[in-house]
Formats: structure tokens, sequence, C-alpha cells
């Protein structure tokens, strides 16, 4: 079955567009699964773009579906890129499925990511009503952390965590999700310090004031900052909490070393002297 798709053409014929469908099997726990991939091509330049998803059980009953706004009159001519995949994820306490997908053009595409979780319905329920699923997270902007090995299934970290890269503005933040398998993702309480992973960065030189908590409030100094300065960045700092659909995260700081002394940095002007901001082409 051919999923419905509405197509805005323009000046590409809808004669020109071919519509395929896939089907791969994946694992999930002790449940086979099958998923479906609606792919349309284009027979001018032979451009795919996947433009709806389904996951069946074996009794090929519906579990989730989704379909992509896609502007099938531009994404053969523009820079757009589509890249749509589906994963087990396995925990503890529960398995479940990931769809995560990249839809649009190249340099801004929004990365997002579908997490259901999947169990029996009964100890010794049989048919088409064996399986249910639990909504976990819908289209949440998609910074996990995915270890190598695309057919692989993703084994989730101590306490069915997931970690997650948040973008403070300067640095990254891996802050470790909880998922839970009836229906959420949480953080774990109380935990504000994380690993820190800082990107590609220029270094300026000046004065770097540092505090010895990651408060404002805490004493502080400077620290000289020059070109030829040994410089490690030791931990990162926030308060996260989950709004909604949204990872929020307040009160970042980063710990770094300068010169074998170190501290807590806090202030914009400081962490432009550190080079902490994505730099410009």
């Amino acid at each position: 079955m051919v999923l419905p798709i509405s197509l805005h053409a323009g000046p590409l014929t809808d004669t020109a567009l071919k519509i395929v469908q896939n089907r791969d099997r994946i694992v999930v726990g002790k449940q086979e699964l099958v998923v479906e991939y609606h792919t349309a091509v284009n027979t001018l330049t032979q451009k795919k773009v996947t433009y709806a998803i389904r996951i069946l059980d074996k009794f090929d009953r519906e579990l989730y579906h989704r379909q992509y706004d896609v502007p099938f009159g531009a994404f053969a001519e523009n820079d757009y890129q589509n890249n749509v995949s589906v994963r087990s994820v396995i925990g503890t306490s529960g398995v479940g499925v990931a769809v995560m997908a990249v839809t649009g053009p190249t340099y801004d595409a929004p990365r997002v990511i579908d997490l259901i979780g999947v169990r029996a319905a009964g100890s010794t329920m049989i048919g088409p009503n064996a399986l249910e699923i639990a909504p976990i997270a819908e289209q949440f902007p998609n910074q996990f952390v995915v270890p190598p090995g695309a057919a692989k299934p993703i084994r989730l970290g101590k306490g069915d965590t997931w970690t997650y890269r948040y973008w403070s503005g300067s640095y990254y933040l891996h802050i470790p999700l909880i998922v839970d398998w009836y229906g959420a993702l949480g953080v774990i309480p109380k935990q504000t310090e994380f690993y820190v992973e800082v990107p590609a960065y220029r270094r300026g030189a000046g004065q770097v004031l540092v505090h010895t908590k990651p408060n404002a409030r805490s004493a502080a100094a400077y620290l000289t900052m020059t070109p030829s300065s040994d410089v490690k960045f030791i931990r990162g700092y926030g308060v996260p909490r989950m709004e909604g659909k949204r990872l929020v995260v307040t009160q970042c700081a980063v710990r770094v070393e300068i010169n074998a002394r170190s501290g807590w940095v806090l202030d914009p002007e400081s962490l432009a002297v550190l080079g902490l901001r994505v730099p410009k082409e």
C-alpha cells in the first residue's frame, strides 16, 4: 500500500516522480517489526526522497506512521538533504524504536527524532493486538549521541539513559536523559556537572574571569590568556529540565584550566577570549 501524498510539483511534473516502497525488518527486543519506507524518485535526476514511513508488527498492524512535508517541486534542483533511518533502542527495563530524520536544505536541515517504546500487551497475548506502543518523544530536536554501527541496536547507558548534546551557545554539554518506556524523557535529579565538548575554536588573548564555583556569587579572579597558553576544558555545568518537548538548560558554565590554574567561566566576554564560539568562515 502506498500512502497518499500531495504533490506540489511546480516545474517538476507528476509524471517525473516514481513512487517506490521498500520494506526492512528490525528486531526490537524479542519482537520482529517491519519498517516500510515510501520514497519518491525523480526519474530525470534519479534523486530520491523519503516522504513517509510506517512501522508494522508481524501481523501487518500499523504501530507507527510519519509523513514528511517534502517540497517535491524543489528537492531535485536544490541542495536538499533527506535521510530517514530507523534503529532499535535497547534498555535494561524496556525496548523501543527511534526514527531519526534529517529533511531540508543541507546546511540548516532540522534533525528530529521520534522515539516509541514497544512492549508486549500481555504475557499470553497473541495475534494482532499482542504489542503496545508508548510515544516517548515526538519530533524532538535530535542531538542524541548514537554509537557507531548503523545496523546495530542503540544500547542505552546505566539507568536507561541516552546522552544528549546540548548546545549552550558556546560549547556542548553531554546530558544523560532518562528514557521512561511508558512515555517520557526526563533528567537525572540534581545532576548539574557534565562532560563538556568544545568544537573548533579560535583562541584570543586577554583576561579571563574565573570563579571558584559555577555561579557569579563565588570568589573570582582573572587569569591571563595568550595564544601560547596551555588550555584545557575540564567539565561543564548547567541546570537541566524538560520543558514540553524541549530540553532546557540554564546557568551554563564551563570549567577551564589555563596554565595549570582553573576556575568556572560564566560571562560572554571571557568565553570570547577563550574563543568559545563557532568560527566565522
